[in-house]
C-alpha cells in the first residue's frame, strides 16, 4: 500500500503534536497550566502573539486584530524576516545514505 504524500504529512503533525504534549506536561508540572499561560521567564513573549505570515496566501491575516484566549490581541506581520540564520549541521552518517543505485 502506498500513501499520498498528504497522508505521510498529516502522520507527522500528529507526531508533533504528541511530542508537544508531552513537552507541556513537563512544563506544567513546573510553571502549572501554561497555554494560555505565564512563562515569560523561559519564552520571546514579544513573537506569542505575533502572526508571521512566511506563506504566499494571507489566510492567517484574519486573525489580526482579533483577541486571543489570554486578552492580547493578536497582529500580523506581512514580511517577517527570518531569524534562524542556517543551521550548521554535521553530515549524517554513512549507514542513512540510500546507495542502492
Amino acid at each position: 500500500m502506498t500513501s499520498a504524500p498528504v497522508e505521510v504529512l498529516l502522520a507527522r503533525e500528529t507526531q508533533h503534536q504528541l511530542q508537544f504534549i508531552k513537552a507541556q506536561e513537563e512544563l506544567e508540572e513546573r510553571y502549572g497550566v501554561v497555554v494560555p499561560g505565564n512563562m515569560n521567564d523561559i519564552q520571546h513573549s514579544e513573537y506569542s502573539h505575533v502572526i508571521m505570515n512566511f506563506s504566499d496566501g494571507e489566510g492567517s491575516r484574519a486573525f489580526e486584530n482579533q483577541i486571543a484566549k489570554d486578552g492580547q490581541m493578536f497582529t500580523y506581520q506581512e514580511n517577517p524576516e527570518a531569524m534562524g540564520g542556517v543551521p550548521k549541521t554535521k553530515p549524517a552518517s554513512s549507514e542513512l545514505h540510500n546507495d542502492q543505485g
